[in-house]
């Protein structure tokens, strides 16, 4: 069984002016800076696109299924880590609060979800996915998913893991090894291709 996975962040979203926390729209330039991408995806013969339940997800994705013909299909197992009331908060508000539970990844914010929690629910939808037949297919989602998915597998840092807007980086799987394709993965600047076996993501299921 091999898939190939290429994960997107979506496209470029303004902040709240004064909050500053993440307004869950495209702008101008997310919208154009999608359809550049969208174009290159239909060369790589993309059968599948799967999309956060967010707006901004949906719209990102939405584009793209508009250039290649290819319905989305929404998986909320890809949803950004919820940070719960203080999701409409500054984000170093939210990081104040955490330092004080020493940035433990089992604390859960109020109405929100623990680290632990959003990754378990990002291994099993990349477990699904896996035994879904699906040959090469892509994923739209947020910063967090994709850095936390990069830290699990390779143990890359949360910030080296985070993709810029539209940032891609592709996954291939097969005989149980995930490999991190170094060409498709140029944000991440990698002299190589990385490779993690299944094993250290089935532990994040315990």
């Amino acid at each position: 069984m091999a898939i190939d996975i290429y994960l997107m962040r979506h496209g470029e979203v303004d902040k709240h002016p004064e909050l500053e926390y993440t307004i869950d729209a495209l702008n101008v330039d997310g919208t154009n800076q999608t359809l550049k991408i969208a174009k290159e995806l239909f060369l790589r013969d993309i059968d599948s696109i799967i999309s956060s339940p967010f707006k901004r997800t949906i719209q990102t994705a939405q584009l793209i299924s508009d250039e290649i013909g290819i319905e989305v299909k929404l998986d909320p197992d890809f949803t950004e880590l919820s940070r719960g009331i203080y999701t409409e908060r500054p984000y170093e508000e939210f990081l104040e609060v955490w330092k004080g539970y020493n940035f433990d990844f089992d604390y859960v914010p109020p109405e929100g979800e623990s680290v632990n929690q959003g990754r378990r629910r990002i291994v099993r939808g990349i477990s699904n996915l896996i035994n879904s037949g699906l040959n090469k297919l892509l994923i739209v989602t947020h910063a967090g998913v994709i850095s936390n998915l990069l830290m699990m597998l390779y143990d890359f840092d949360f910030e080296y893991g985070k993709p810029n807007y539209g940032g891609l980086c592709r996954i291939h799987y097969s005989g149980n090894v995930f490999k991190l394709v170094s060409a498709e993965s140029q944000y991440l600047q990698l002299n190589e291709d990385q490779s993690a076996d299944s094993s250290k993501l089935i532990q994040f299921l315990k």
